[in-house]
């Protein structure tokens, strides 16, 4: 099995970050209101608000285990929609909701890359062929 070197992790780190901020750079700007969806898709319908409730709760110093504005009230603790206890979903206490949503579509993209960057590498193909491999698996139709 072929080690990864540091200079083309740093390299693959910098060319996946910069595929990120070309496609995403206008959604990440501090003040934009714009969020990375479709209108009337589960994104804006359900899962922004899900994370605006939950981390609000969170904020004023509650865990919120029931979501009382679902139907007539519905467990939100053990949703697994809500992914309170998820640790990258805690940008959502110290962002604003569009920015937080943005920011989190964007890094979950180039977590993507990366880990695939490292999986083809690890597997002994060239530099460039996993480079290609991590950029494909982030800007391509099955994840994108």
């Amino acid at each position: 099995m072929k080690t990864v070197k540091k200079n083309e992790t740093f390299i693959s780190i910098f060319i996946l970050s910069l595929g990120v901020i070309v496609v995403f750079g206008k959604f990440l700007l501090p003040g934009n209101e714009m969020v990375l969806s479709k209108g009337m898709e589960d994104l804006a319908t359900y899962y922004a608000w899900s994370r605006k409730f939950g981390f609000e709760e969170l904020v004023k110093g509650h865990l919120a285990l029931w979501n009382p504005y679902l139907f007539c009230g519905m467990p939100f603790l053990g949703n697994l929609q809500a992914a309170l206890l998820y640790p990258l979903n805690w940008f959502f206490t110290f962002f604003s909701l569009p920015m937080a949503i943005n920011f989190f579509i964007a890094l979950h993209t180039f977590l993507m890359g990366f880990f695939t960057y490292l999986w083809v590498r690890k597997l002994s193909l060239s530099f460039l062929s996993s480079l290609l491999a991590g950029l494909m698996m982030m800007f391509g139709a099955a994840f994108f």
